[in-house]
């Protein structure tokens, strides 16, 4: 969504510790069985993603699929859906994509911007593992998203991540699409 600022920041008011336990506990193999986002947009080739929640109408508006849903059945994403719910009622909408997105070590999503049905949905990234070798960069400016707070991107511009760190980051994604 376009944004007159590059982030909306604010403190999140949710418990991510079950979350945070539970993300460390997944495998290389959980993180690879879906490769769809990495493979059709180069951009996040270095990404590895845990799906809960895809919408291809928003994801590839030539190919109208609809929501697909993917590990609604495990622990994770039993911590995961109450605060899907707070934000679908605070953002007035549905939650039209809900994924774990893991930069590893040393990865690059380079500066792109979102386009299509992506600039009216609200682009949440909730940090999950990250540190100060992480750097999310909007408009060329370059900023640490720390654990504890909720950012609003303005996807519209363009933004990008570098992970200078020895360690993986993930990030909590949440598209809230307006009723």
């Amino acid at each position: 969504m376009k944004l007159d600022v590059d982030f909306i920041l604010e403190p999140l008011q949710y418990d991510l510790s079950s979350i945070i336990e539970l993300t460390e506990k997944l495998s290389r193999q959980e993180w690879v069985n879906w490769s769809l986002r990495q493979n059709r947009w180069l951009d996040h080739k270095d990404t590895k993603t845990y799906p809960f929640i895809w919408d291809e109408d928003t994801a590839d508006y030539t190919n109208s699929k609809g929501l697909e849903y993917f590990n609604l059945d495990t622990p994770l994403w039993k911590c995961i859906k109450p605060l899907v719910d707070i934000l679908e009622v605070k953002y007035k909408g549905r939650a039209t994509t809900a994924m774990l997105a893991l930069l590893p070590s040393k990865g690059v999503i380079p500066e792109h911007d979102d386009g299509g049905s992506l600039i009216k949905v609200h682009r949440l990234h909730i940090p999950i593992i990250t540190n100060d070798k992480v750097y999310f960069f909007v408009n060329s400016t370059g900023y640490n998203l720390t654990v504890g707070n909720i950012y609003e991107l303005n996807n519209v511009a363009p933004h990008g991540v570098y992970n200078l760190s020895e360690k993986d980051r993930v990030h909590l994604m949440i598209d809230i699409t307006p009723n």
